[in-house]
């Protein structure tokens, strides 16, 4: 199983016109880690742990018209 984490999400949106515009996101912004853990009833602690993945944050970004 994978062990609890906070993600923070920015979403962000500016319009230059009614019909122009510019919009941004932003996944995992603090680059929090996702730990996998595996273990059965008898598993000692030191044990459970089987690892950790960090991928940074997601970017994505762009313009919108309409035409």
């Amino acid at each position: 199983w994978n062990s609890k984490r906070l993600y923070v999400d920015l979403q962000a949106d500016y319009n230059f016109s009614r019909k122009l515009s510019l919009f941004t996101s932003i996944r995992n912004l603090q680059d929090a880690p996702s730990d996998t853990k595996i273990f059965g009833p008898s598993t000692p602690l030191h044990a459970r742990f089987r690892s950790q993945e960090q991928v940074g944050a997601l970017v994505t970004f762009g313009v919108k018209g309409t035409f």
